[in-house]
């Protein structure tokens, strides 16, 4: 949200988006501080700072044409992808575990739709499976949400793409299971917000669950259920905030 106020604000020339970047640096950079193990903090910092940078040169760019076209919106929004997956590499490190991140653009290819861009899941499963082939030893950390086009072109999978990322991969390398971590502790028979009857569903078929997301629950993007319903792999929705709790099991 705030990479796209930026660029709106660049385009508009309203309002400042170089205080929202300079908010958006330190408290990237604080973040990571408090994080990285000193055996990583340079390496880490430096990659954080490259990213920062190319964020106000994409603003500048847009201020200097007032035009912020899908294409460039698309290249400024991945940089909080990017940004957060070195946050999350870091706490690894800082609990002296092994991580990579690696960068999902390189695997995960589409259309050149931006802002809602369609995956080549052919493609796509090939070069997931060949990457993990041949890098099998470290866990890796993969920015959600962001894929390329066939030249390359930064592109994003929709406002509910972190979820689709995780079932392609989970998909294309057949995992015994995909774990969906949100704020709530499962699917529910009503937006437990606005009906406090609602119940959680204990268990759940593939298509039960895709008509409940179509019809308006929010727990799960669509799209994500079809790569992992294809290969029979359960999803299990649970949440974050209270990991004791057993979730809904969907398959």
């Amino acid at each position: 949200d705030q990479m796209i106020r930026m660029g709106q604000m660049a385009e508009t020339r309203t309002g400042s988006y170089e205080k929202e970047w300079e908010h958006l640096a330190e408290r990237h950079i604080e973040t990571l501080k408090s994080l990285a193990s000193m055996g990583h903090k340079s390496h880490e910092i430096q990659a954080l700072n490259l990213y920062l940078e190319k964020i106000l040169e994409l603003c500048r760019g847009i201020e200097q044409l007032q035009e912020c076209s899908p294409r460039t919106l698309d290249s400024l929004v991945s940089y909080g992808e990017l940004m957060s997956s070195i946050l999350v590499c870091a706490c690894f490190h800082a609990h002296q575990m092994k991580a990579v991140v690696v960068d999902s653009r390189s695997l995960i290819k589409t259309n050149s739709n931006f802002g809602q861009a369609t995956v080549d899941l052919e493609k796509t499963y090939n070069n997931i499976k060949e990457h993990f082939k041949q890098n099998p030893e470290y866990p890796a950390v993969l920015p959600e949400f962001i894929a390329s086009d066939s030249e390359s072109h930064t592109t994003t999978l929709g406002r509910g793409g972190s979820d689709y990322t995780a079932a392609i991969l989970a998909a294309a390398l057949q995992v015994a299971q995909l774990e969906i971590w949100t704020d709530v502790s499962g699917m529910y028979t009503a937006d437990p917000r606005k009906v406090p009857a609602a119940r959680i569903i204990q268990e759940i078929s593939y298509r039960e669950a895709m008509e409940l997301c179509h019809f308006g629950a929010k727990v799960i993007y669509p799209p994500t259920l079809q790569p992992v319903m294809n290969r029979g792999i359960p999803v299990w929705v649970k949440n974050t905030f209270q990991p004791e709790e057993r979730g809904t099991p969907i398959s």
